[in-house]
């Protein structure tokens, strides 16, 4: 059985295909009876929104990209969890990506990655860029460049933010993850 379509959909409710998307999209320019019948015939029939063509529609995703340099370790792993689990009640996927630390230019990796999956935000965990100053700057330069909001956490020396980047530093495990 192949997966219903938006077009099947309006069939059975017997609107426009466009009435479907807004009332799937909460749009307060749908009546709330016709949105909750919509509502209850896309679950019945497993209607799933396609997440590529609303991309496509507003140009961006509700995904949050993490990336880890370095080590994985326990620390790192238990905020990963809490951040993937408030992304998701919030209503955002998390895509992680890994930065090798022999890759040589962190900065054209991250900048390639956000702006082909057009992220709705950045979070970095674990350390970030290297101990070469001019390296360093280079990363600054080009995340201030790129126009999604950003969180480092964790990360021992930020100097790859940029210097707007709001800041905060604990050193307590329960201030980590509150």
């Amino acid at each position: 059985m192949s997966e219903m379509t938006i077009k099947e959909l309006a069939r059975i409710c017997g609107v426009a295909v466009s009435t479907v998307s807004r009332a799937m999209n909460d749009r307060a320019d749908v009546n709330p009876t016709t949105r909750a019948r919509i509502r209850a015939a896309a679950e019945e029939h497993g209607y799933v929104p396609n997440a590529s063509a609303r991309h496509l529609k507003i140009g961006s995703t509700r995904t949050i990209a993490v990336f880890i340099q370095g080590e994985l370790g326990q620390m790192l792993i238990e905020i990963l969890q809490c951040l993937e689990t408030d992304f998701a009640a919030a209503g955002y996927d998390t895509t992680l990506s890994h930065i090798a630390d022999k890759q040589t230019d962190h900065a054209a990796t991250v900048e390639r990655i956000v702006r082909q999956g057009k992220f709705t935000g950045v979070v970095f965990l674990g350390r970030y860029g290297n101990a070469d100053p001019e390296s360093s700057a280079q990363l600054s330069r080009r995340l201030a460049e790129i126009d999604v909001p950003m969180v480092f956490c964790t990360t021992p020396t930020i100097r790859a933010a940029p210097p707007s980047t709001p800041r905060s530093r604990s050193t307590t495990w329960p201030a980590a993850v509150t």
